[in-house]
């Protein structure tokens, strides 16, 4: 392709692009141990939200998943750059390239091989009926090159029963975005890498979980050197006093950014009208999926709030916690530095940066 990306040193840095564009060749000429494949593979695209239509597409808008959306645009568009400087320029086509990437996204695995992680495609692998509790697994640890992905039985299978697996603890939202599908009731934790948290002029990507808190204390790290930063070119003086102090109002911000992305009118609305698009029932659990999220982190930040408080009644309740528990270092770091006075920046650079790497 005369890209430098595939080069051979290049290319394990660039094994998802290697494997869309490589999805893209075969679907206008496809070699014949592929042929099958690309040619009779029944994968419903209007499914994928790549391909969704107008009305679709306005059901999500403003959510997490919209988020999701644009950023897998963009790197589709990464994928387009890639190809408009290869050898296939003349036949490139983005719609194409779209499906090309559904291809790559929704039947790509890690597999480790020689303590070396690689992605794989698993073709077929999407015939086996999907549901978390599951009679077939795989293992993603291979001996060698030449060793092969095996499927083996949890339990005594009967003839004529479905061989059910799952892709991986994918909640809805996830299993929408990579598979086209949602099923009911899904019990995975729900987790989203795109609630983007905007915060005086910057934005920080929040990887949102539903039983852990810790990304948002390393994105309060992040937002924290961008304000020293400034505070350093600014100023000789540092009060961490005040610095403590503001982390109460980057979760206040936190909590008003998070309730405006709540999904429960938007619920309300397309619960009743489920027969307006084929897709408004994936979309529905998705939704729904996302908003357990929002609601679970919404009150993991009050709590953390009402500690930054210093209620002591609430302090010892709050202290049995998980949250605390999992953000220890941080918590004892600030009730025990909250009093300090101002330091000096060209004397104590060393206690200012201490704030920054606890977390």
């Amino acid at each position: 392709m005369n890209l430098i990306e595939f080069s051979e040193e290049n290319i394990y840095d660039n094994q998802l692009e290697c494997l869309t564009l490589f999805n893209f060749d075969q679907l206008s000429n496809p070699h014949p141990n592929f042929k099958h494949y690309f040619e009779d593979n029944q994968i419903n695209f209007q499914k994928f939200f790549l391909f969704w239509n107008k009305e679709d597409l306005e059901l999500i808008k403003n959510s997490l998943l919209e988020n999701t959306l644009i950023d897998m645009k963009e790197t589709i568009n990464d994928y387009s750059a890639l190809l408009q400087q290869s050898s296939y320029k003349k036949s490139f086509n983005y719609e194409k390239l779209k499906k090309a990437f559904i291809y790559m996204n929704s039947q790509n695995f890690k597999i480790n091989i020689q303590h070396r992680t690689y992605h794989a495609m698993l073709p077929f692998l999407d015939i086996y009926e999907i549901y978390p509790e599951t009679n077939v697994d795989w293992s993603s640890d291979l001996m060698n090159f030449n060793d092969t992905m095996k499927l083996y039985a949890l339990n005594d299978i009967k003839k004529g029963d479905a061989l059910i697996t799952n892709y991986g603890e994918m909640d809805n939202g996830n299993l929408l975005i990579n598979f086209g599908f949602t099923i009911e009731n899904n019990q995975f934790p729900i987790d989203s890498e795109f609630f983007i948290f905007k915060y005086e002029g910057h934005e920080y990507p929040i990887v949102l979980k539903q039983n852990c808190t810790k990304d948002i204390f390393y994105n309060l790290k992040k937002i924290r050197a961008d304000k020293l930063r400034n505070k350093v070119k600014k100023a000789k003086s540092f009060s961490i006093n005040k610095s403590l102090n503001e982390d109460l109002k980057i979760f206040q911000e936190m909590i008003k950014q998070l309730t405006r992305l709540s999904n429960k009118q938007r619920l309300r609305n397309l619960l009743n009208n489920l027969n307006k698009t084929p897709n408004a029932e994936n979309i529905s659990r998705a939704l729904q999926a996302e908003d357990i999220l929002i609601d679970v982190n919404l009150q993991n930040i009050a709590e953390i709030i009402q500690l930054l408080n210093g209620n002591t009644e609430i302090d010892k309740k709050l202290k049995e916690r998980k949250i605390y528990l999992e953000n220890k270092s941080y918590f004892d770091f600030y009730f025990a530095r909250n009093t300090n006075n101002n330091i000096n920046i060209e004397k104590d650079t060393k206690v200012i940066f201490e704030l920054n790497n606890i977390l």
